[in-house]
Protein backbone atom coordinates (compact mmCIF):
# COMPACT_ATOMS: atom_id res chain seq x y z
CA UNK A 1 0.00 0.00 0.00
CA UNK A 2 1.24 3.49 -0.84
CA UNK A 3 -0.24 6.39 1.06
CA UNK A 4 0.17 9.82 -0.45
CA UNK A 5 0.03 13.38 0.74
CA UNK A 6 0.58 13.06 4.49
CA UNK A 7 -0.13 16.25 6.37
CA UNK A 8 1.18 15.42 9.84
CA UNK A 9 2.90 12.80 11.98
CA UNK A 10 -0.47 11.64 13.36
CA UNK A 11 -1.56 10.62 9.85
CA UNK A 12 1.73 8.78 9.35
CA UNK A 13 1.13 6.76 12.53
CA UNK A 14 -2.35 5.79 11.38
CA UNK A 15 -1.13 4.65 7.96
CA UNK A 16 1.62 2.58 9.54
CA UNK A 17 -0.97 0.72 11.60
CA UNK A 18 -3.03 0.15 8.45
CA UNK A 19 -0.08 -1.57 6.76
CA UNK A 20 1.33 1.15 4.52
CA UNK A 21 4.71 0.24 3.08
CA UNK A 22 5.65 3.59 1.56
CA UNK A 23 4.60 7.10 2.60
CA UNK A 24 4.65 10.25 0.46
CA UNK A 25 3.89 13.85 1.38
CA UNK A 26 3.23 17.15 -0.36
CA UNK A 27 5.77 18.90 1.83
CA UNK A 28 9.00 18.45 3.76
CA UNK A 29 8.43 18.10 7.52
CA UNK A 30 10.68 17.01 10.35
CA UNK A 31 7.56 15.79 12.18
CA UNK A 32 7.04 12.87 9.80
CA UNK A 33 9.61 10.06 9.74
CA UNK A 34 10.41 7.48 7.03
CA UNK A 35 8.61 8.99 4.07
CA UNK A 36 9.24 10.65 0.70
CA UNK A 37 8.91 14.38 1.41
CA UNK A 38 7.54 16.75 -1.18
CA UNK A 39 10.07 19.38 -2.24
CA UNK A 40 10.04 22.20 -4.79
CA UNK A 41 13.34 23.97 -4.09
CA UNK A 42 16.99 23.01 -3.68
CA UNK A 43 16.81 24.20 -0.08
CA UNK A 44 13.99 21.74 0.61
CA UNK A 45 15.85 18.95 -1.22
CA UNK A 46 18.94 19.52 0.95
CA UNK A 47 16.78 19.64 4.10
CA UNK A 48 15.06 16.38 3.14
CA UNK A 49 18.41 14.75 2.44
CA UNK A 50 19.73 15.84 5.84
CA UNK A 51 16.55 14.36 7.40
CA UNK A 52 17.50 11.02 5.83
CA UNK A 53 15.00 10.89 2.96
CA UNK A 54 15.95 8.16 0.49
CA UNK A 55 13.53 9.41 -2.19
CA UNK A 56 12.33 12.98 -2.55
CA UNK A 57 9.01 13.76 -4.18
CA UNK A 58 9.48 16.59 -6.68
CA UNK A 59 6.17 18.43 -6.37
CA UNK A 60 4.52 19.94 -8.26
CA UNK A 61 6.71 18.57 -11.02
CA UNK A 62 4.65 20.08 -13.81
CA UNK A 63 5.39 23.57 -12.51
CA UNK A 64 9.02 22.86 -11.60
CA UNK A 65 9.99 21.15 -14.86
CA UNK A 66 12.31 18.37 -15.93
CA UNK A 67 15.41 20.59 -16.02
CA UNK A 68 15.21 20.89 -12.23
CA UNK A 69 16.41 17.29 -11.90
CA UNK A 70 19.59 17.97 -13.88
CA UNK A 71 20.14 21.21 -12.00
CA UNK A 72 19.93 19.36 -8.67
CA UNK A 73 21.97 16.37 -9.87
CA UNK A 74 24.90 18.57 -10.94
CA UNK A 75 25.86 19.45 -7.34
CA UNK A 76 23.94 16.59 -5.65
CA UNK A 77 24.30 13.53 -7.95
CA UNK A 78 23.13 10.97 -5.37
CA UNK A 79 19.76 12.57 -4.60
CA UNK A 80 16.83 10.41 -5.72
CA UNK A 81 14.07 12.59 -7.16
CA UNK A 82 10.57 11.32 -7.96
CA UNK A 83 8.43 13.74 -9.97
CA UNK A 84 4.74 13.87 -9.08
CA UNK A 85 1.98 16.18 -10.16
CA UNK A 86 1.84 16.50 -13.92
CA UNK A 87 3.38 13.20 -14.99
CA UNK A 88 1.47 11.73 -17.91
CA UNK A 89 1.72 8.86 -20.36
CA UNK A 90 2.99 11.39 -22.89
CA UNK A 91 5.86 12.67 -20.73
CA UNK A 92 6.79 9.78 -18.41
CA UNK A 93 9.73 8.76 -20.61
CA UNK A 94 11.04 12.34 -20.63
CA UNK A 95 11.04 12.39 -16.82
CA UNK A 96 12.91 9.11 -16.79
CA UNK A 97 15.50 10.47 -19.24
CA UNK A 98 15.84 13.59 -17.08
CA UNK A 99 17.07 11.38 -14.22
CA UNK A 100 14.00 10.57 -12.15
CA UNK A 101 14.54 7.54 -9.90
CA UNK A 102 10.81 6.79 -9.85
CA UNK A 103 7.58 8.37 -11.05
CA UNK A 104 4.66 9.48 -8.88
CA UNK A 105 1.32 9.15 -10.63
CA UNK A 106 -2.10 9.45 -9.05
CA UNK A 107 -4.73 11.36 -10.95
CA UNK A 108 -3.55 10.01 -14.28
CA UNK A 109 -4.09 6.46 -12.98
CA UNK A 110 -7.55 7.08 -11.60
CA UNK A 111 -8.99 9.39 -14.25
CA UNK A 112 -10.99 6.60 -15.94
CA UNK A 113 -12.40 4.94 -12.82
CA UNK A 114 -15.81 6.62 -13.04
CA UNK A 115 -16.21 5.54 -16.69
CA UNK A 116 -14.43 2.17 -16.79
CA UNK A 117 -14.26 1.01 -13.18
CA UNK A 118 -11.27 0.14 -11.02
CA UNK A 119 -9.82 -2.27 -13.60
CA UNK A 120 -8.85 0.85 -15.57
CA UNK A 121 -6.13 1.50 -12.98
CA UNK A 122 -4.35 -1.76 -13.87
CA UNK A 123 -4.72 -1.07 -17.58
CA UNK A 124 -3.36 2.47 -17.27
CA UNK A 125 -0.50 1.27 -15.05
CA UNK A 126 0.53 -1.14 -17.82
CA UNK A 127 0.35 1.70 -20.37
CA UNK A 128 2.58 3.84 -18.13
CA UNK A 129 5.13 1.01 -17.82
CA UNK A 130 5.15 0.53 -21.60
CA UNK A 131 5.54 4.28 -22.19
CA UNK A 132 8.46 4.46 -19.75
CA UNK A 133 10.32 1.62 -21.43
Amino acid sequence: MVVKDLACSCTAGQTDKAGAKFLVSLHCSEEIAAYAPGCATVTEVVKATKMGAMIIKLFPSEAIGKNFIKAVHDPLPNVNLMPSGGVSIDNVREWEKAGACAIGIGGALTEKVSEEGYQSISRLARVFVEAAN
